[in-house]
């Protein structure tokens, strides 16, 4: 575990994070111009993953822009679960192969959300509607720990146990 909070201090990490401001202003100014007033929301994500799929399926295989556009649906889609069930960034080797990404850890689970994964799995589902289904399960997920009074994630996984929803 000290390590892993070591991690948290890694500069690459410290940078890629004092740009978060920067990269969401290119994001709502130049690859979703048209978000909903409230951007942080169900109609939030499913209008962004709409966007990312319109870019990511253009007849332009070739769209050199897509991996920073990409980067930036992510650091999107991980804001919207920070800000939404009391998340963190993390600089985590989720792989456990000596590479680390940004995931968001949300108190709710022990499962860290993996942005990048999830933006390339609905540009594979082509659904339009992964990520707010996404935050629907999570939104559950988030209300019931809450009202089990915000249990350390031990006690919430023991409480999941006991009672089954």
């Amino acid at each position: 575990m000290a390590q892993r909070e070591r991690d948290q201090q890694d500069p690459v990490f410290l940078d890629w994070l004092s740009a978060m401001d920067d990269e969401l202003k290119v994001f709502f100014n130049e690859d979703v111009p048209d978000m909903p007033a409230d951007p942080w929301t169900e109609e939030g994500l499913r209008h962004a993953e709409h966007a990312a799929l319109a870019y990511y399926w253009a007849d332009d295989p070739m769209d050199l822009d897509w991996p920073e556009r990409s980067t930036r649906f992510a650091r999107y889609l991980g804001e919207v679960f920070v800000r939404s069930f009391e998340g963190t960034w993390k600089w985590i080797d989720v792989n456990r192969n000596g590479t680390k990404e940004p995931v968001v850890r949300r108190p709710a689970t022990d499962v860290y959300f993996e942005v990048d994964r999830q933006v390339g799995a609905a540009m594979s589902a082509r659904t339009g509607d992964k990520w707010a289904w996404l935050f629907e399960q999570s939104r559950e997920h988030y209300e019931r720990w809450v009202a089990a009074g915000r249990l350390s994630p031990d006690d919430w996984f023991e409480y999941e146990l006991k009672h089954p929803h």
